[in-house]
């Protein structure tokens, strides 16, 4: 039985916990009262709650054991800050909705030819705390990278025009813009309830919060694979299905629009990064800074 368990903490250490999971279901169909193997299925769990459960009983089983008991008690205390994190974050989102949607109106507005008229969440509005409604994420330590960046769309024969932050810019189906980017993000994730996994030594997590108003609320979708970042050679980096993060961007519409967070796998080198939509053929690129 110990060399089972020890195959079981190897896979754990190889991050395989679909693997070790399946592995400790057989374990603990014939070994029920092993509270070391209630333990270890903490790590293999993909809920929270389930993994508490394990905890659990593993602390029935050995009311002594430290590990457990030291695990469970930071779990618990993490899902507490999470719930809390994240009804702070639901009542700052839909004023944040209403702040996007008044300025994607007004733009429209403003500029001629007029634009596609744009979704607005129905009244009434949240405007005594839309002035100071921002993303989370602009509270999180960033990277602020040693990269040329510019003001301005820029465009060649040969490559898309490039829309700068915070502005936005038609792409077929709706209104789109990037609010915000965050370099070597892996803090700042974590910092928001969310994980992902460690990237290799030369590389580094990208996380962009993006914002889309749709024309038409009942085909407001993008396909992933219409993601990607693109550095200053041309190489391609696509969404990583990894991140695990709330709001993900494209999951749920709300108001005829899509908001959210999106991850990308990025050599920490890469230079000039954009975020690339490519729709019907048509590829839009919006700059990070």
């Amino acid at each position: 039985m110990k060399d089972h368990l020890r195959l079981i903490r190897v896979l754990i250490k190889e991050r395989k916990f679909t693997e070790a999971r399946h592995a400790l279901e057989d374990y603990l169909a014939l070994n029920e009262n092993d509270a070391e193997a209630w333990y270890l299925r903490s790590f293999v769990e993909p809920e929270p709650e389930r993994k508490v459960s394990a905890l659990k009983q593993a602390r029935k089983l050995d009311p002594y054991n430290g590990r457990a008991n030291d695990r469970l008690a930071s779990l618990t205390a993490s899902i507490q800050r999470h719930r809390g994190r994240s009804a702070v974050w639901r009542s700052l989102l839909l004023a944040l909705w209403v702040l996007i949607a008044v300025m994607l109106t007004l733009f429209a507005l403003l500029n001629s030819p007029p634009r596609r008229a744009l979704p607005t969440p129905p009244v009434p509005m949240i405007v005594a705390n839309t002035t100071a409604t921002t993303l989370p994420a602009t509270d999180l330590p960033t990277m602020t990278p040693d990269r040329d960046s510019t003001d301005e769309a820029a465009s060649t024969d040969n490559a898309p025009a490039v829309t700068p932050l915070r502005l936005p810019r038609d792409v077929g189906i709706g209104s789109m813009l990037v609010y915000a980017a965050t370099y070597d993000a892996a803090r700042a994730i974590d910092a928001l309830g969310g994980s992902a996994p460690e990237p290799s030594t030369d590389q580094e997590w990208v996380l962009v919060e993006a914002v889309l108003a749709c024309d038409d609320a009942q085909q407001c979708a993008l396909s992933p694979d219409a993601l990607a970042l693109v550095d200053g050679e041309g190489r391609l980096y696509p969404a990583s299905p990894d991140l695990d993060l709330t709001p993900a961007f494209g999951a749920q519409v709300t108001a005829g629009q899509l908001v959210g967070y999106l991850g990308f796998v990025a050599p920490a080198d890469a230079t000039d990064l954009r975020l690339r939509v490519t729709q019907s053929g048509d590829i839009y690129e919006f700059a990070l800074e």
